[in-house]
């Protein structure tokens, strides 16, 4: 059930990303890589999260492991940089599809 449930989410975050492509092709450099870094950083956390067997910020899904203060700092690091970085992302592309008003 959870695997299905990560899946969901990636997959409407696909989507939501496809919907503004348009937008970051006409984006500056920086959207695109704080994008980037932030979609990046989710899979890699993740991933080393669930290798690591960290727990501190993803009590839930880390219910009965535990690792290391080093490697829970690392783990956190990515996990709270790419969470900054997505509202930044989105708070750039949002400003990017303002359009001024005529008049």
């Amino acid at each position: 059930m959870g695997i299905d449930h990560g899946r969901l989410g990636e997959f409407k975050a696909l989507v939501i990303l496809f919907s503004f492509f348009v937008e970051f092709l006409r984006a500056c450099k920086l959207r695109r890589r704080i994008a980037l870094y932030g979609t990046y950083a989710n899979w890699a956390g993740t991933l080393l999260s669930a290798v690591l067997g960290t727990s501190r910020l993803t009590p839930i899904a880390g219910t009965g492991y535990s690792a290391p203060v080093w490697q829970e700092v690392v783990i956190g690091f990515a996990l709270i940089s790419l969470s900054i970085a997505m509202v930044i992302c989105c708070v750039l592309v949002l400003w990017g599809l303002h359009k001024p008003s005529i008049g």
